[in-house]
């Protein structure tokens, strides 16, 4: 059985980290390091500067859309974020039909114990039309923030979560993770993006982006 599901996964090439040109860009920005714009579909570094050094990791692929964050800070040091962008397309539905479903964004922040002057997190899964927010504040947390979708079968629709990471003290290590997920799409559909995201029932021929996209768009 394992041997079977590894040849079908096989069948389903996923783009190249080198994302297409057209495929929006992830987003960094902090308070005592340059702000990046990272335009590939898995990036996983070190960025060092000022008062903070970070380690950014997301990556986008077969039933995976997944982004980490690591801050250590120093006293008084600021925040950073990271805002993550791509456009999704429902696919093997008639194009032209509505389409509802939800995207689950599963999202946590951790760090060791602080004082009240600790760490902060907020984390954001939006559309250009809605979003859900979460977080905490000097407590471990983790929870699931639901967004409802009406889409339109064929059309690419934009989808965003944004983290972020406040405060803290000398040395303190903070974790933020989140991971993306759909459900309640139709029987037989499936969900891709620009970055190479697929979820749904698996094609059984190599697939990219752009034979998906001008297959069902």
């Amino acid at each position: 059985m394992r041997l079977l599901l590894l040849a079908l996964l096989a069948l389903v090439a996923v783009p190249a980290l080198a994302a297409a040109d057209d495929c929006p860009p992830a987003h960094f920005a902090s308070t005592s390091i340059p702000a990046h714009d990272f335009y590939a579909s898995s990036v996983d570094t070190g960025l060092v500067g000022g008062a903070e050094s970070l380690t950014v990791h997301y990556k986008w692929g077969v039933d995976v859309g997944e982004a980490f964050l690591r801050r250590v800070s120093a006293l008084g040091s600021g925040g950073s974020s990271l805002d993550i962008v791509d456009d999704f397309t429902v696919g093997r539905v008639p194009n032209g039909t509505p389409v509802s479903f939800d995207a689950i964004l599963s999202a946590y922040g951790n760090a060791p114990p602080a004082a009240p002057s600790g760490p902060a997190w907020t984390v954001t899964l939006g559309t250009d039309q809605d979003s859900v927010s979460g977080g905490n504040v000097y407590t471990n947390w983790s929870q699931d923030l639901t967004l409802p979708l009406n889409v339109i079968a064929g059309t690419p629709f934009r989808l965003h979560f944004r983290m972020q990471i406040f405060g803290g003290f000398d040395s303190l290590v903070q974790n933020e993770g989140a991971s993306i997920r759909f459900e309640g799409f139709p029987p037989g559909a499936i969900v891709f993006s620009c970055h190479g995201f697929l979820a749904g029932s698996l094609p059984t021929e190599p697939t990219t982006w752009g034979s998906l996209k001008a297959r069902y768009h």
